[in-house]
């Protein structure tokens, strides 16, 4: 019984906090945003690329990472910008909104609801 206490306690895959580098995977949608009749979403690929709605509703492409600051970096066409990114459940709350490109008019926060 104690191996099996130790083993699990050792298994990373067996936490129950996930890394938020693991968390954020998946595609998450604003549930009061939109553009052109379309939710603003971001959607974040394990690979580190991911896609996002831009300002005039256009899918963009990026890349993402977690610095160790704990910052959420998104670089866009060459262009890194760093913002606050907290998820609580099913909730991703990003502060500033602007290090998305054409995010910047949605305010000084927004919440995306995971998919």
């Amino acid at each position: 019984m104690l191996a099996v206490a130790v083993l699990s306690a050792c298994n990373p895959i067996s936490s129950s906090q996930a890394e938020p580098k693991d968390q954020i995977v998946g595609r998450w949608e604003s549930p009061n945003l939109s553009r052109h009749g379309e939710s603003l979403y971001a959607q974040f690929n394990a690979d580190g690329n991911m896609k996002y709605m831009g300002g005039m509703g256009e899918a963009m492409s990026a890349e993402w990472l977690f610095l160790d600051s704990g910052e959420l970096q998104v670089t866009t066409n060459g262009n890194a910008h760093r913002c606050n990114a907290t998820i609580d459940g099913k909730n991703l709350t990003i502060v500033p909104p602007a290090c998305m490109s054409g995010w910047d008019e949605v305010g000084n926060t927004v919440t995306l609801v995971k998919q």
